[in-house]
């Protein structure tokens, strides 16, 4: 039976927060990423912004790949997610990397992923005991439904409610590669921030003594394409 097509909630007002660094932890089987924000992809790339620049000598090269790495990061950081899925490893013996992201017991029977689309969803645990001694029990495929496109997991049954933290899903997500509108958007912010810097005398300054504020570089259609990749808490 097909499923209906989940529509993910409305984008409630993004709050400032600090950006969390994601961690690895140890497993006697697999490593695990906490769903936080990392950066380990670049979303544009040198040889895209000088086609739109319309250069092509290379004394900037160096410069392009630090504003390319940096505007990729502000990205990541804005929408609060991670853009491209982590990759298969590529060394025989190599283990696949997933996220985990920790979800609070309430009335809510809807998680939702921060790193859509969903591509793997490993599994979907809760804990039957507590912080300080928690024992993780898988659930039965039968007990949840994932919409992937959306990265919502839709629970069935009831949970104790009121408990922080206690239930957990194990996932891989995010696109392939950044999806166009996103990557025009990184690569026009790099050739925006190199024509400044170049009319303000700064073409072979490093980034860190830019002092760029990126979000104030963002115009109103740039705002309105991140915020629709951005990740929102229900």
């Amino acid at each position: 039976m097909s499923q209906l097509k989940k529509k993910r909630p409305k984008k409630k007002k993004k709050k400032k927060k600090k950006a969390n660094r994601c961690f690895k932890l140890p497993d006697s089987e697999l490593h695990y990423y906490r769903a936080e924000i990392r950066n380990l992809f670049m979303l544009t790339e040198k040889s895209k912004v000088k086609n739109y620049l319309g250069i092509s000598d290379e004394s900037h090269d160096d410069l392009f790949d630090d504003l390319c790495a940096g505007i990729s990061q502000f990205i990541v950081t804005y929408c609060d997610r991670d853009i491209l899925t982590i990759p298969a490893p590529t060394e025989p013996d190599a283990e696949q990397t997933f996220y985990e992201e920790y979800f609070d017991s309430n009335a809510n029977e809807e998680l939702m992923l921060r790193n859509y689309p969903v591509r793997t969803l490993l599994k979907v645990e809760y804990n039957s005991r507590t912080q300080d001694d928690p024992l993780w029990v898988e659930l039965e495929p039968s007990r949840y439904v994932t919409y992937r496109q959306e990265g919502i997991v839709h629970l069935y049954g009831k949970f104790q409610t009121g408990l922080r933290q206690n239930i957990k899903v194990t996932y891989n997500g995010g696109y392939d590669e950044a999806p166009a509108d996103i990557g025009m958007v990184a690569t026009e912010l790099v050739a925006k921030l190199f024509e400044k810097r170049k009319a303000q005398g700064k073409s072979s300054e490093s980034l860190g003594g830019a002092g760029i504020d990126w979000v104030n570089e963002l115009t109103k259609e740039q705002k309105l394409i991140l915020d629709n990749y951005a990740h929102f808490p229900l």
